[in-house]
């Protein structure tokens, strides 16, 4: 029979919902164990506890000692190995960060990339426009989960709190790559359809405006920069730039500033006046 019901976030199917909470019972001590069981009334779900000194700690199922469960539209092959991270991060925290660049590995080939050489696809999804940020988290789970693997080759320290960081990392991927599109295209089925033409026919004008505005080069420019090639070529060849020496000369000749001095006056006379 239940011994009590309240409401918590179920980490079967990630909803806030009510729970029905068992005490286990020991017939033979005739004593309450320290084992108790909630069942989530959302998606009837087992959730094991124990009681200890300082407070309940979490028996079954099993997560990152973060609490974070694999992104429900993650790929159900990826959530798997995710999941098997998660189990071993507090025991073995360089085979989580293995498992969690497989992670990252497999999410590539989901965006279309070949998947056989992590850093090439990151490489290829980067020159594809792919935003700073994601490719950081990519790297990030890639170096250190290299590391975790060849640890003589790249010296990266993998702890506990290291891994926590790349579960995040791996779901937070998987939000801005897959969820993020997901909602958005979902949402915008929802606009009416006369505005979803209108605005594809704003945005195709807008980008041939853009194609059109691009500078081209008028017959009169192409003549100018021909003769200031030939020029530049004169000088590399032989120094000459194409002038007469008498043009050099007077060219040479330094131009007077302000107005010319009146031949007839004396620059200083003898009132003082300059």
């Amino acid at each position: 029979m239940p011994n009590g019901t309240g409401t918590s976030y179920c980490p079967h199917c990630r909803a806030f919902a009510q729970y029905d909470t068992s005490f286990l019972f020991d017939d033979e001590a005739q004593t309450v164990l320290d084992l108790y069981y909630r069942r989530c009334t959302h998606c009837q779900g087992l959730v094991v506890w124990q009681r200890t000194r300082d407070k309940p700690r979490l028996i079954y199922p099993l997560f990152a000692s973060n609490g974070q469960a694999p992104s429900a539209d993650m790929p159900e092959h990826i959530q798997r190995n995710f999941s098997e991270a998660a189990l071993i991060a507090s025991v073995s925290p360089r085979a989580a960060a293995a498992l969690l660049r497989l992670c990252v590995q497999q999410l590539c080939i989901e965006l279309g990339r070949p998947g056989k050489k992590l850093d090439d696809d990151i490489g290829k999804l980067v020159a594809q426009g792919l935003a700073p940020s994601v490719q950081q988290m990519l790297d990030t789970v890639r170096v250190i989960g290299n590391s975790a693997v060849h640890p003589n080759a790249i010296d990266v320290e993998v702890n506990e709190q290291t891994v926590n960081g790349l579960f995040w990392c791996v779901n937070m991927i998987v939000f801005d790559m897959i969820s993020k599109p997901k909602q958005a295209a979902q949402l915008y089925a929802g606009v009416p359809a006369e505005q979803q033409q209108w605005i594809d026919e704003r945005d195709k004008k807008a980008t041939e405006q853009l194609a059109n505005s691009a500078p081209s080069a008028t017959p009169l420019v192409l003549d100018e920069l021909m003769s200031i090639t030939q020029q530049i070529s004169g000088i590399l060849l032989d120094g000459s730039d194409g002038r007469s020496e008498q043009e050099k000369i007077e060219e040479s000749v330094p131009v007077p500033i302000g107005n010319p001095p009146n031949p007839t006056s004396d620059p200083l006379d003898q009132s003082g006046r300059n």
